[in-house]
């Protein structure tokens, strides 16, 4: 199953909640829905997420709530949710999500008065035997269900309590995070809640806890590959198709071209490359969405649209690029910089071993590699 492309996706972004969806959605949560109330205290609702990011997860408590349309999101027969949650109050009834029709029709996942996470079908719960009791460590919930099956709660990806029988309920209007009917708030820290409307595997949601899921690509298909690489968060992300596919924590720092190592492109690619972009600083997750988004047009043809990058502008670091290849050159010379580099930094890499430009593109030409011994060499490059 690839987690990346089935699915919704919510992860904090700077000073608000952010839905991702593999494909062509991307919108601003606080503003999907007219239901939606935007938090009481914004000061106070973001905090580090699970994967050291700065505003990297959502605080719901107090009068929060985020409450979105349940038409298109959310399928009553059969889905999986799963959500990063860091409790910051204990031993109280706390609401992590929510579709509340009634009192005896409705799917919540929620903490209950022992700290231990609860799975309710109306009167029919699953109660987890792992209490959320640290406020300083990020706990995994998943909960699964289906008309044809049961309803099966897991923590830290591994499934827990006695399922239940399932049976549809009547959706709502609108569902929530964090909160059932604006009340009983989770108190909580959110963060990567992801909404699928198919039943998640058991190895599926271990692969998720683990951060270990699908990450390939199709052959003979272009595909839109970013990797960010963050110093202060000691972590490395890979993106595929605009969607995070996995972090990677790394232990410890490291200053990327400092030294006199040699950048090279396409090396052991069988294959073709386009559109090459390397920036001086880690990319966030909405600048990453609309690379994607941009490359997605047609019209470009290797020019960068759609983004928040302004080719060769050098005044800003923040916003400049420290190289950028689309290799629309007509002719490529092995003994000479002749694969262009657009940044304004005069960057111009080197084909080596027969590399050449090919026709087969996504915008423009792009690289053919042959995935013994062709590369592009850039040489030094400062980031």
């Amino acid at each position: 199953t690839d987690l990346g492309t089935t699915g919704f996706l919510w992860t904090g972004k700077g000073s608000q909640a952010t839905e991702i969806q593999a494909g062509d959605l991307y919108v601003e949560l606080d503003t999907l829905s007219a239901s939606t109330a935007t938090p009481s205290t914004q000061a106070n609702s973001f905090g580090t997420g699970k994967w050291g990011e700065s505003n990297g997860a959502f605080l719901v408590d107090g009068a929060d709530t985020l409450t979105y349309p349940t038409s298109g999101n959310i399928s009553a027969t059969a889905g999986t949710i799963s959500m990063w949650v860091k409790p910051q109050v204990l031993g109280t009834t706390r609401n992590l999500f929510s579709a509340y029709t009634g009192s005896s029709d409705h799917l919540t996942l929620s903490l209950n008065t022992s700290n231990y996470p609860v799975a309710s079908r109306g009167a029919s719960t699953v109660t987890g035997t792992t209490a959320l009791s640290s406020p300083t460590t990020w706990y995994f919930l998943t909960m699964s269900w289906t008309s044809a099956g049961n309803l099966i709660l897991y923590v830290n990806g591994t499934s827990q309590g006695t399922p239940v029988a399932y049976t549809a309920i009547t959706l709502p209007a609108n569902f929530e995070l964090g909160s059932q009917n604006s009340l009983v708030q989770g108190d909580s820290f959110l963060d990567d809640v992801r909404i699928y409307d198919t039943v998640l595997s058991a190895t599926d949601i271990t692969n998720l806890y683990n951060n270990n899921f699908n990450n390939s690509i199709t052959t003979n298909q272009w595909a839109h590959l970013a990797g960010v690489y963050s110093k202060s968060g000691s972590n490395l992300k890979i993106y595929v198709d605009g969607v995070l596919k996995n972090t990677y924590s790394i232990g410890s720092s490291y200053d990327l071209g400092t030294g006199s190592s040699a950048l090279t492109i396409g090396d052991g690619l069988l294959g073709y490359l386009d559109d090459v972009r390397v920036y001086p600083e880690a990319r966030s997750a909405s600048q990453i969405k609309a690379d994607f988004a941009g490359e997605a047009d047609p019209t470009p043809k290797g020019t960068a649209v759609k983004s928040s990058v302004t080719v060769g502008q050098d005044t800003d670091p923040s916003e400049g690029l420290a190289g950028y290849w689309k290799f629309d050159d007509t002719l490529w010379a092995s003994t000479s910089a002749s694969a262009s580099d657009s940044s304004g930094n005069l960057k111009h890499g080197t084909p080596k071993n027969g590399a050449a430009t090919s026709s087969t593109a996504k915008f423009g030409a792009a690289a053919s590699l042959d995935g013994t011994d062709d590369y592009i060499d850039i040489g030094d490059i400062d980031f």
